[in-house]
């Protein structure tokens, strides 16, 4: 979906228009604000910026959805990899003492 001069609103900044996607950032110019403000994409969408069209905001959330089951796959996988890798620990055997009288 093209992103380009959906309108959004910030809880600070207010209401927005995106200018540019790249990547992972979203670039939005404020009304009231002169620079244009960058913010993580698509997890902006999450906590700060809210789209004027639903389906915008529905599929940034679901890219967001999507990267962050990709990133726990990635780590599950990491994690894997890295028990094959460690070696067991040896089991100490213990011998049990009588007690002095």
């Amino acid at each position: 979906m093209d992103l380009i001069s959906e309108k959004v609103e910030h809880v600070s900044f207010g209401k927005g228009r995106i200018l540019e996607v790249k990547e992972d950032k979203v670039y939005v110019s404020f009304q009231d604000q002169k620079e244009t403000k960058a913010f993580q994409y698509p997890e902006a969408f999450e906590k700060f910026l809210k789209a004027e069209n639903p389906a915008v905001e529905a599929e940034a959330l679901e890219e967001l959805r999507v990267k962050r089951a990709r990133l726990e796959e990635e780590r599950l996988a990491e994690e894997e990899r890295k028990a094959k890798l460690k070696p067991e620990a040896p089991v100490k055997k213990t011998v049990a003492r009588k007690k002095k009288a």
